[in-house]
């Protein structure tokens, strides 16, 4: 591994829910190309769930942006309203995703059920097929010299 290279330079934060209040809805990021990486996590981020709330996260693959063919790439983890202020990492590889069905898009899903959930979640891609990884200008690298 290369020690002089910055964590910025290493992984890309692709997708992102902003942390909300949500009940009994589907919130979920936009369809994201992943096929410029090769390794993926997940990461929801779980505040307070109501006693009688239940939240579900998964992680979903489509053949397009605008979601052709989606189908579950992970098996959804559950929580009940003993999951608060937990944070769920979600990890696979792009061979997880299926490429020769044309799959390379991916999607984070949050399902809150019956009562109000606080949570967020980010994607982050890493290990580049293509060098170096550019971050958005909405991300502000820095490093202590």
């Amino acid at each position: 591994m290369d020690y002089t290279r910055l964590f910025v330079e290493e992984f890309k934060s692709l997708q992102r829910i902003s942390p909300q209040s949500t009940s009994t809805q589907v919130n979920g990021s936009a369809y994201v190309d992943v096929s410029g990486f090769a390794r993926f996590v997940a990461k929801f981020n779980v505040g307070a769930i109501a006693s009688t709330g239940t939240l579900t996260v998964q992680v979903r693959q489509a053949t397009s942006a605008a979601g052709a063919g989606v189908k579950a790439l992970i098996a959804s983890a559950a929580l009940a309203d003993t999951g608060d202020d937990q944070d769920i990492w979600l990890e696979f590889k792009a061979e997880d995703l299926d490429v020769d069905g044309g799959f390379k898009f991916v999607r984070l899903e949050i399902v809150a059920a019956t009562a109000a959930s606080i949570v967020g979640a980010e994607l982050l891609g890493f290990v580049s097929r293509f060098e170096p990884v550019v971050q958005p200008a909405t991300v502000i690298a820095s490093k202590v010299s």
